[in-house]
This record gives structure tokens, sequence and C-alpha cells, in this order.
């Protein structure tokens, strides 16, 4: 494994470590009496690197963690020379899923983001496709 999608893969499973889960989500179906999860959810959930058109992994990276409960994490990470990452910046909100698309909506201090991210042959890109999401180990 190359050594910036190692740390990623530790980065990712740190943060689902410490990420709450919320057990009220909304992203379960009442029937019949139980409760079913939106099966797509349960498809496209976990950690995504965020490919940026006109970046590489040399540069800060994004990724999502898309949680079984339906809460999304973003983060931006920096990896510097001496292999040390720091995190620049973070934001949570939720995500839903269809058969052929994933939307994130995050909230910052301006308000909410909404993304939504179109499954076209191998990925899910942008609709401007100048991002697409690539599941992590």
């Amino acid at each position: 494994m190359k050594r910036p999608e190692f740390l990623l893969s530790i980065v990712l499973l740190l943060i689902a470590v410490i990420s709450c889960t919320n057990p009220n989500s909304d992203k379960a179906r009442r029937s019949g009496g139980k409760t079913e999860l939106n099966p797509f959810i349960e498809k496209y959930q976990g950690g995504y690197l965020i490919e940026v058109e006109g970046t590489s992994l040399s540069e800060d990276m994004q990724f999502y963690l898309l949680s079984k409960n339906g809460t999304a994490r973003w983060t931006s990470m920096r990896i510097g020379q001496n292999g040390k990452t720091s995190i620049l910046s973070e934001k949570s909100g939720g995500w839903n899923a269809t058969e052929n698309s994933i939307t994130v909506t995050l909230k910052d201090k301006t308000g909410d983001t909404t993304t939504v991210y179109t499954f076209i042959g191998d990925k899910f890109f942008s609709s401007d496709h100048t991002r697409s999401l690539k599941k992590t180990p």
C-alpha cells in the first residue's frame, strides 16, 4: 500500500472510532412495525477519498466518512514531507443514497452545502465532474 493511502486509511479508521452514532437516524423506514435501513446506505457507507480534478495525492487531501446511521464527516488534511498528518478543516452533516447517487449535505457557519454524486462508469462524480469519490479500503 502506498504511504498516502496507508495514512489515509489510518485517519479514516480513527475518525470512524471517534465518530458519534445517532440512534435516532432518519435514514431508516418503518415497515410493519420494524425498522428497515435504506439498502443503499448499507451498500455505500464507508470512507471515500475525494479526488479533485487537477490535484494529486501529494497535495492536500479531502475525504468523506459516510456512516451507516446517515451522518457524514468531511475532512481536509495535509501529509507533510516528514509523513506527519495535519487536519486542515472538518465539517459534519448527513448523507443519503439511491441506487445511482450519493447526496452529502455538510453544515458550516454559512449554512448547508449539498453535493450530489452520480454513478457513471465505475465511480461517483459530482455534477460538474470536477470531483469523484474513490472508496477507501
